[in-house]
């Protein structure tokens, strides 16, 4: 936020600056606008993506395996975090809805469902809680481990 106010403070104080930026939405053929800080508008913002970068931060792990954590996250993300609540304003509530609709697009796959679940049943911490036909999952893993013992 901090930067952000250095940002426009010193947009507001140069003239020069001001007619650099006007020139280059010109050449970007974009609509030209003057930096106004809105500290509502980043507040918001960083309130509905906070919740998300913690989770992006367990994901992209280097060190630890987390296929398997997909799912159960994706399953939290969706329904607890970025559902919506009473304090939220109508930007925030709308950043959430936006974020829900693109990650269920991302994982929407059949293919990728079913590796997922597979993912999720076999690692002892998840237990296959978070999987909808186990039965039909916990089969075809093993058609699959009697196939590669058959090879």
């Amino acid at each position: 936020m901090g930067f952000c106010r250095t940002l426009v403070s010193s947009f507001s104080q140069s003239w020069l600056k001001k007619r650099k930026l006007s020139r280059v939405q010109a050449e970007l053929q974009i609509p030209q606008h003057s930096l106004i800080l809105d500290i509502a508008v980043l507040e918001s913002v960083n309130a509905a993506l906070k919740p998300a970068s913690d989770f992006t931060d367990v994901l992209s792990g280097e060190n630890y395996v987390t296929l398997s954590s997909v799912k159960p996250i994706l399953q939290l993300l969706t329904g607890d975090v970025l559902g919506p609540s009473e304090e939220d304003t109508i930007l925030m509530s709308d950043i959430k809805v936006k974020m829900c609709q693109v990650l269920k697009q991302k994982y929407e796959a059949a293919a990728l469902q079913k590796l997922l679940a597979k993912a999720c049943l076999l690692d002892p911490r998840y237990r296959g809680n978070h999987v909808e036909d186990l039965e039909e999952i916990k089969e075809e893993l093993l058609e699959e481990m009697q196939g590669v013992a058959e090879e």
